[in-house]
């Protein structure tokens, strides 16, 4: 435990404290002290253990990142009053705030065998004096197994929905995503827009060059849609050369805006190591969300348009 800042922790003008908790065998001593009499807790075992303990049981029931914060927010206030938690896992582009921010703050960053799980700080109106702190600290201890395994189970999920060849989100992915959004669109009424983009006579580069050649242009394509679509926006790779992007609350004359840039970036040629430069086009379907509107309806009616934009001569768009 860093201690470096215990002359601050026992002033009364206290407003921020931060440290660093590391763990190599963090559960160990909880285990060793349990097993000794089976359900009863052995005399070894602290009030502070015993309560570090019941957090980390409560930890034990989700593997969804959010949901065990939420859950540590609520055990840990029982203890210690705090107004606001947030977590953040800079590398990994995570920020997770509960509550409201509050002028006091307690922050630790969290390093387990040498790899750093991110950072936690709650806040209170109220200072955090060296009792409060010190039993922080002691709670973290049951938070760091969970966490760390909620970590890893976010990464196995999100690497199961990435293209390996593009990074960009899958054809599963986007099955989970959209139906999400769906739901949610049409639980607050709000537009939500579909675009099924696929690549004029790509086909003809795979044919004459190779698919390796065709991947780095894939790549290439990958990268310009990434640039042209918005921070809000989700780029799937839906299958071959053909793409989607999903649209959350968004309705169909915002969408083309997107959709114009979309067509703009393609033009540009494409150029790979030894075979010079590729003029490329795409054609683009655009659906916005209906009523009765399903996942699958909805990329239906994307399709369609798409295909009414590849039989015009392709280059262009078409909207359902």
């Amino acid at each position: 435990m860093d201690t470096s800042n215990q002359s601050l922790m026992r002033s009364q003008k206290l407003r921020t404290h931060s440290g660093t908790l590391m763990v190599s065998d963090g559960a160990s001593v909880l285990t060793d002290a349990v097993s000794d009499n089976g359900d009863d807790l052995s005399p070894k075992l602290t009030p502070s253990m015993v309560r570090t303990l019941r957090v980390s049981t409560a930890l034990q029931t989700t593997l969804d990142l959010e949901q065990i914060l939420q859950l540590f927010s609520q055990e840990v206030s029982a203890y210690v009053y705090h107004e606001s938690l947030v977590y953040e896992k800079a590398d990994a582009g995570i920020l997770l705030e509960f509550g409201t921010p509050a002028a006091n703050s307690c922050q630790y960053e969290l390093v387990v065998s040498g790899n750093n799980i991110g950072s936690i700080t709650i806040t209170r109106q109220r200072v955090f004096d060296e009792d409060a702190i010190k039993e922080f600290e002691t709670l973290l201890c049951g938070l760091i197994y969970p966490l760390l395994n909620a970590i890893l189970y976010r990464d196995a999920v999100e690497s199961a929905h990435r293209d390996p060849l593009t990074q960009v989100l899958n054809r599963s992915a986007l099955l989970t995503y959209a139906v999400r959004e769906i739901d949610l669109a049409k639980r607050q009424d709000l537009p939500l827009s579909l675009l099924l983009i696929d690549l004029d006579n790509f086909k003809s580069i795979n044919d004459r060059y190779g698919h390796a050649v065709g991947d780095t242009v894939i790549q290439h394509v990958s990268n310009r849609f990434m640039a042209c679509i918005r921070k809000s926006d989700l780029l799937f790779r839906y299958g071959g050369d053909e793409f989607t992007v999903l649209m959350s609350s968004t309705d169909t004359q915002q969408a083309l805006k997107v959709v114009n840039r979309l067509l703009r970036c393609i033009r540009e040629p494409v150029s790979t190591n030894g075979h010079g430069w590729f003029k490329l086009s795409s054609s683009i379907g655009v659906a916005g969300l209906r009523p009765e509107d399903n996942y699958s309806t909805l990329v239906k009616r994307a399709d369609g348009a798409m295909y009414q934009a590849k039989t015009s001569g392709g280059n262009t768009f078409r909207v359902a």
